[in-house]
């Protein structure tokens, strides 16, 4: 049993260097969901253990990662793509 409480912050760490390194790489939807995973379950335990804290802190900075990104993706798609598609935006 007290095996088990020691590693209780293992899951948010690793779920959240995870999602830093899957929000960074092409594949920011797994970056926003491990980010999510690893928040939720590092709320549990942020106050008991150290590396369920830094989880959860590694989880919120990529759900921010992943969400920035993918923002300023649509961001250039509506600016440089769409106004060259109409021409009415040509004058």
């Amino acid at each position: 049993m007290e095996e088990n409480r020691n590693n209780i912050g293992t899951t948010p760490l690793v779920l959240g260097i995870m999602s830093v390194i899957f929000s960074l790489t092409f594949s920011r939807l797994i970056g926003l969901i491990l980010g999510i995973i690893a928040i939720v379950k590092g709320s549990k335990y942020r106050n008991v253990d150290n590396d369920a804290k830094a989880g959860w802190i590694l989880g919120i900075i990529g759900v921010v990662l992943s969400g920035a990104i993918v923002f300023l993706v649509l961001l250039f798609f509506m600016l440089f793509t769409i106004p060259m598609a109409i021409p009415f935006f040509w004058f």
